[in-house]
C-alpha cells in the first residue's frame, strides 16, 4: 500500500482495500478507488451538516438514504 498523507487518503485507502476484498477487484483498481473516495466523501458531507444543525438529526438515517445516491445514480 502507497503511504497515504491526509487521513481522508488513508479512509480511502482502507476502505478501497475493504471494497476490493468483497468485489474480488483489485484495491488499486481505479473504479474501485472512486467509490471508495465518493463513499468518503458522503460521509463527510453529512457529518459536516449534521454538526452544522447541531446534531439534531439522526446521522445514521442521513448515511443510509444519502448514500443511495451513489447506488441508484443521480436522478437530477
Amino acid at each position: 500500500m502507497t503511504t497515504r498523507t491526509t487521513p481522508q487518503e488513508r479512509s480511502e485507502a482502507v476502505l478501497a482495500e475493504v471494497i476490493a476484498e468483497r468485489s474480488g477487484r483489485d484495491a488499486h483498481d481505479l473504479e474501485v478507488k472512486c467509490v471508495a473516495a465518493a463513499i468518503i466523501a458522503v460521509f463527510t458531507t453529512l457529518m459536516r451538516h449534521w454538526v452544522e444543525g447541531d446534531g439534531k438529526e439522526d446521522l445514521l438515517a442521513l448515511y443510509d438514504r444519502h448514500l443511495q445516491l451513489l447506488s441508484r445514480g443521480f436522478d437530477f
